[in-house]
């Protein structure tokens, strides 16, 4: 399974688009659960939203305070209360004003940490007296701490309504997630909002107010630069930051973060300064002693990194990430023990996707069976669209054999993430376990049209066309399978099996001796080419590579049985046999060596060992179409007549097109005296095939050819 980097607090970005609700904007009840809390706050100079969160105590953005004349009121509809400012976070820029008389009801505080509540969402903005339900969808979600910071935007379709300073965003339940601490002059453009639980932290602790207040979202800006991917832009804005507000603690954290997303070539010493200045100002600053960690693992300082991290949990307990990069540091130095109780911290102190995360870097160290499986189950029920901890789970039980779970894990892993092409390898091969060619070859091509460098899918795409014996297809995906990746004795077997099969016998050569040289112990190769040399009336080079693989392989049934056929294409009929002998000891439930076998007793006129053999052949498989044809011949050399009669009429029925069927057929008739039905069966060989009809005249009919002619 994959591990997971460092989790870089207050910087570090995910993409989760999510998509656009229908647009929908217009004026909503003032009584309506959500839009009941929003409010706008008025200055001299300005009006701008607000939400009310508990009794009486609007949250706000300070950034707008700072920039606005007091004396300051709240609006909600047509009344009006006087506010006063009783608490201030800058680093977080949320402000609580106290309006008294107000008695609107405080917002429902979601959580934004759970994933699972941003599907839809929407704005209540209140302006001059109208409430309006804005409609949003949310391309980018930025981890900070405590939560997630949401760009939000309309969609295309959706009516010009631009979003204020202050204004909530809920979910489709009610609940608070975010306020809105930028306007945006473009309704389309992404809109930044901070999140429900940095609400809630000034509203627990109510810090006292500065004598003044700043006029810049530091913060939020931030927030845009890391949307955009503009890392020059962030570590200028974050200079910035810190030369304005140098006593901030979060300025320097995120000064560091910065530095880090730079790329440039002195980032790590410039981040260590950065958050060494952070957890001075501020030692209670838990993401700043995390960050600093991840520099130290990321420079391998383990014990500085091991240090910093324990610094951060014990500042705070409750700090998963910083408990899951400590596991992961465990783990990474081979403290498995301690690994694991920093990851079951990580994942008590999780939810959603942080405590799932948790849990599936345990299962990567419990490594398979029931304590991995117990994690991964632990993890997707904590976050049910965690597409690796559904793949994860897969593998997991694919290690116990149950594929069928494997498959069904694999394909909700894949209806999250449909680009996923391990999850369609690993799904292609639970396929092919389970005997379900076709899903399997599609899986495996769908792998490769998303990773053509997926080698492995490549490899198992062959074989499937391989089995299918659709020569033309398995040769180019073998082909690429060797380019990416998995150039390997097996994938040159295999590309040489089809060659072979296309009538490429120069390849298939090129293609076995390139597999005998990368696995000069396996003795696959060299029965493959050995059968190649035979079949091309190469004897001497056949018998040489079938020698080669019993010595390679002597307990390979397989082997011998090939050593046989070689040594009777040259006329060595009693080596044959010990050879077939060998095989069948070896692997008493291979028919073909039995069947071999008893050819080769009944040419040596060893009829009873010969009917023994093939007694054996036609327990393992009774409808056996050669050990038949061989058992009759046994009866009508041992003087068996009409059970060979018996075997070949039946044969007959089930194939009356076989010329070698007929020829044992006529011979049989002939010998129990039914004179009229080896005519008869000798006409039908004629009309079929004349060499063998002439075989069996001379061997068996010649006497009779008055009756023939008639």
């Amino acid at each position: 399974m994959p591990r997971f980097a460092a989790v870089l607090a207050l910087g570090c970005t995910s993409l989760l688009p999510t998509a656009p609700a229908t647009a929908q904007s217009g004026n909503a009840s003032p009584a309506a659960a959500a839009g009941s809390s929003a409010v706008e706050v008025v200055s001299v100079s300005s009006t701008f939203g607000g939400v009310v969160v508990a009794p009486a105590l609007v949250a706000t953005p300070c950034h707008r305070m700072g920039a606005s004349a007091p004396p300051f009121s709240v609006r909600q509809g047509q009344n009006q209360f006087p506010a006063e400012l009783i608490a201030a976070d800058e680093d977080r820029n949320v402000c609580l004003l106290q309006a008294r008389g107000l008695n609107a009801p405080a917002a429902q505080m979601g959580r934004t940490r759970d994933s699972s509540t941003l599907g839809s969402v929407h704005a209540m903005s209140l302006q001059e007296g109208l409430l309006r339900r804005i409609d949003l969808h949310v391309p980018y979600l930025g981890k900070v701490v405590d939560g997630l910071y949401l760009g939000v935007a309309q969609p295309l379709v959706a009516p010009p309504a631009p979003l204020r300073d202050g204004v909530g965003i809920y979910n489709e339940q009610g609940q608070l997630l975010a306020m809105v601490v930028m306007e945006s002059a473009d309704a389309n453009a992404l809109s930044m909002a901070l999140p429900v639980e940095w609400i809630g932290s000034v509203l627990e602790r109510k810090p006292r107010a500065p004598a003044s207040l700043g006029t810049t979202a530091w913060m939020n800006q931030a927030r845009i630069f890391d949307a955009k991917g503009d890392a020059a832009g962030l570590l200028e804005n974050n200079l910035r930051w810190a030369e304005a507000q140098p006593r901030s603690a979060w300025a320097w954290n995120n000064l560091g973060n910065a530095h880090m997303s730079s790329g440039g070539k002195d980032r790590t010493t410039k981040a260590v300064e950065a958050y060494l200045k952070a957890v001075e100002l501020d030692p209670q600053l838990a993401p700043a002693w995390n960050n600093l960690g991840n520099v130290y693992s990321e420079t391998r300082r383990s014990p500085l990194a091991i240090e910093a991290y324990q610094t951060a949990t014990r500042v705070d307990p409750g700090y998963g990430i910083a408990w899951r990069n400590l596991g992961e540091l465990y783990r990474k130095n081979g403290q498995q023990d301690r690994a694991i109780d920093a990851l079951k911290q990580a994942a008590k102190a999780g939810t959603g996707g942080e405590r799932a995360i948790a849990l599936n870097g345990l299962a990567f160290i419990y490594g398979e069976g029931p304590q991995a499986i117990q994690a991964l189950q632990e993890a997707v029920t904590a976050e049910p669209r965690f597409g690796l901890g559904w793949k994860n789970l897969g593998i997991a039980w694919e290690r116990t054999g149950d594929r069928q779970r494997a498959i069904k894990a694999y394909e909700i892993a894949l209806r999250i993430d449909p680009r996923d092409g391990v999850a369609w390898t690993r799904l292609g091969d639970a396929y092919t376990w389970t005997k379900q060619p076709d899903a399997a070859l599609q899986a495996y091509r769908a792998a490769t049209a998303l990773e053509p460098g997926n080698g492995a899918a490549w490899k198992w795409q062959g074989v499937q066309y391989l089995e299918r014996k659709d020569y033309k297809q398995a040769i180019p995906a073998l082909t690429e399978a060797l380019k990416n990746g998995e150039s390997n004795a097996f994938v040159y077997e295999e590309l040489g099996k089809a060659f072979q099969e296309n009538g490429q016998a120069s390849k298939a050569e090129e293609s076995f001796l390139k597999a005998i040289e990368l696995a000069p112990l396996n003795a696959m190769p060299s029965m493959r080419l050995s059968e190649l040399y035979r079949k091309l009336g190469r004897p001497d080079e056949s018998l040489r590579l079938a020698e080669s693989a019993v010595k390679l392989a002597p307990t390979d049934a397989r082997a011998w049985d090939l050593l046989g056929t070689v040594r009777s294409g040259k006329g060595q009929l009693q080596e044959a046999i010990q050879a077939y002998q060998r095989a069948v000891a070896l692997d008493p439930k291979m028919p073909t060596a039995w069947i071999n076998l008893g050819l080769h007793l009944n040419a040596a006129q060893q009829i009873p060992q010969a009917k023994e053999a093939l007694t054996q052949a036609l327990r393992i498989e009774p409808d056996n179409r050669a050990a038949l044809i061989n058992m009759g011949v046994s009866h009508i050399r041992s003087g068996e007549p009409a059970a060979a009669v018996s075997i070949f009429e039946r044969l007959d029925v089930a194939k009356p097109s076989d010329p070698l069927v007929l020829a044992n057929l006529c011979a049989a008739y002939k010998r129990a005296g039914r004179i009229d039905d080896a005519i008869k069966a000798y006409g039908r060989l004629h009309a079929l095939d004349r060499n063998m009809a002439g075989k069996v005249y001379e061997q068996e009919l010649k006497g009779l050819a008055a009756a023939i002619q008639s």
